[in-house]
């Protein structure tokens, strides 16, 4: 090239943005629709459906169905929460899928069910968890009370985990037995795992939750449920810690701290704590352990312990010597391999 000739122009940023899909030799193609499926998009739509094969249903619940699935790519089994279809078309506020996502997608903790994927298919949306062999608390407490060395360890563990769920913003609003699965460890301790998030949120989705909840809509277990769940308050960590209470309430008596004949009655009995205070029903309890317990179902959102964290350390802080030594069980329980 000359010093004559002269140097070419180079399109500008501008031009480009104003004549690229002007030009008539970079008109974008359009779509078309296939006149016959070749097999890839049928693939694609199929993979979900069959990487997860389905063995036999778990339970059932309000707003989903869970089941043992077999995991066919990482040949594992798979606890499959499969929500009904009229979940996906209530107001984001009140969807409990929606919810279970926005919680699973920030916790991580060896106290808290594990997600492993988030998935649709043709029968609907569903979340995969790891499969948690063992009981709930639910059943174990129908072969009776607790004693206290069990409940402590019940506690300390459930108490971590609510730390984890408070620390990354949300609150669970949903705890109760059956939601606290039991598995064995090599120590002899049960190991107990928090699940279910379907009705927790965080600050500005409750917000949302208050503003468009209708009146007479209960959400919860009714003899876990806060008073301020029935009066619309503000719901938070105090929430789950009235419901940890009223939890270990019954673990340790066998009986409900709040009762009644109907859903009016318990309902009543939360709001004007009506409830017989544990240490007459159980006066041998370690030093400090019964009014721990009242202190986290005072009527009082700001009479019970502020947060997860508080709670522990108040809890901890009791004398352990008060408490039986773990011994380690001989022979170790065998552990369930879910792969």
């Amino acid at each position: 090239m000359s010093l004559e000739t002269p140097l070419p122009i180079l399109a500008t940023a501008d031009d480009l943005a104003n004549n690229y899909f002007a030009s008539p030799t970079n008109n974008p193609v359009e779509p078309k629709t296939p006149d016959a499926w070749d097999g890839t998009i049928l693939a694609a739509i199929s993979e979900v459906t069959t990487r997860y094969r389905t063995l036999s249903k778990l339970g059932a619940g309000a707003s989903a169905d869970v089941y043992r699935a077999l995991d066919t790519r990482m040949n594992r089994h798979v606890a499959l929460k499969r929500f009904k279809p009229e979940v996906n078309e209530l107001n984001p506020a009140e969807s409990d899928y929606l919810s279970e996502v926005a919680a699973i997608s920030e916790l991580c903790h060896p106290n808290i069910v594990r997600a492993y994927d988030v998935e649709d298919d043709e029968d609907g949306s569903f979340i995969v968890f790891e499969l948690v062999e063992g009981t709930d608390l639910e059943q174990r407490m129908a072969q009776g009370p607790l004693d206290a060395d069990e409940a402590r360890h019940f506690l300390i563990q459930a108490l971590e985990a609510l730390v984890a769920v408070h620390q990354a913003g949300f609150s669970h609003l949903d705890l109760k037995p059956a939601n606290f699965m039991m598995s064995a460890s090599a120590n002899g301790i049960p190991h107990y795992t928090l699940i279910d998030f379907g009705r927790a949120c965080d600050a500005q989705r409750e917000q949302k939750r208050r503003a468009t909840k209708a009146k007479n809509s209960l959400r919860g277990s009714i003899h876990y449920m806060a008073p301020e769940q029935f009066t619309n308050g503000v719901l938070d960590a105090r929430t789950d810690l009235y419901a940890l209470g009223a939890i270990a309430y019954e673990i340790l008596t066998g009986e409900k701290p709040f009762e009644g004949d109907n859903t009016i009655q318990v309902m009543s009995a939360h709001l004007t704590h009506r409830v017989k205070p544990i240490g007459e029903i159980l006066p041998h309890l370690p030093a400090g352990m019964a009014p721990w317990i009242m202190a986290l179902i005072a009527n009082d959102p700001e009479a019970r312990p502020q947060t997860a964290s508080e709670a522990l350390r108040s809890f901890l802080s009791l004398s352990t010597l008060q408490f039986s030594p773990v011994e380690v069980s001989s022979p170790f329980p065998s552990l369930v391999k879910t792969a």
